[in-house]
């Protein structure tokens, strides 16, 4: 019968940890294989980039590049996917504006705050599919605001831009 007073480990399934600072014939004995005083023979340190008075790796090598506070990002957006969304919509509404708001509920850019650049691609027979529509975004480049304007859709100066 299983009691309490009979219970056991299997054999092997549990080992006894090294018992430190028991004496020289115990194999850690003093230091207890910590070496000698100092900041690395306490607990809890953790000395980040020191390589034992070497110059660190980290200030041997070169520094490289150089980041703009003045640089503005622009998340770059072909018509192509725009018409994706747009051929893949339930009600398709004769006047639809293209602004952040759209191509975030429908997942093109990852925030609303995000700048928006349109690129044009090369379109075979779309193009009637365009009019009626309104653009409010940042940025265009040359080839997507004369194809916008080319197939019947208006192009709306962004407020903040």
């Amino acid at each position: 019968m299983l009691t309490l007073n009979n219970l056991f480990s299997n054999p092997g399934s549990r080992k006894n940890s090294k018992r430190l600072g028991r004496g020289i014939g115990s194999g850690k004995g003093k230091t207890c294989g910590r070496g000698g005083k100092g900041q690395t023979a306490r607990s809890g340190v953790a000395l980040k980039w020191f390589e034992g008075g070497q110059t660190p790796l980290i200030r041997r090598i070169p520094k490289r590049g150089f980041n703009s506070k003045a640089k503005k990002a622009y998340t770059a957006i072909s018509l192509e996917r725009i018409l994706d969304v747009v051929s893949n919509l339930d009600k398709k509404p004769k006047k639809l504006v293209i602004n952040n708001e759209f191509l975030y509920h429908h997942g093109l850019i990852k925030s609303i705050e995000d700048k928006v650049k349109l690129l044009s691609v090369d379109f075979a027979d779309e193009e009637a599919s365009f009019s009626g529509f309104i653009f409010k975004v940042f940025k265009y480049s040359a080839g997507a605001r004369s194809f916008i304007t080319s197939v019947g859709g208006n192009i709306e100066e962004n407020e903040t831009n």
